[in-house]
């Protein structure tokens, strides 16, 4: 199966995102999780066939950052940009 897009970039302030899934039989499961502390999968996070995932990115306080979602060892990376402030 494939992800679309495989890649996002988010801005310091964060927000939300998809990417479809898209299966080549309608009884393939997947699952869809994630390591990183920043990054929520909402509902759903499994399926079966083609979906769509949905997710929020938090806002960004340190430097930039990369993490992933990974549906069935297939990634989708996340970067989002520096949110640290200097005076």
């Amino acid at each position: 199966f494939t992800l679309t897009p495989d890649k996002t970039n988010f801005g310091a302030g964060g927000g939300s995102g998809s990417f479809n899934i898209t299966t080549n039989n309608t009884a393939c499961q997947w699952t869809a999780a994630t390591a990183d502390p920043w990054i929520t999968i909402l509902a759903p996070t499994s399926g079966t066939g083609n979906g769509v995932v949905s997710f929020t990115v938090q806002p960004n306080i340190s430097p930039a950052r990369t993490g992933k979602i990974i549906v069935n060892g297939v990634e989708f990376i996340i970067t989002q940009e520096n949110g640290c402030t200097y005076t």
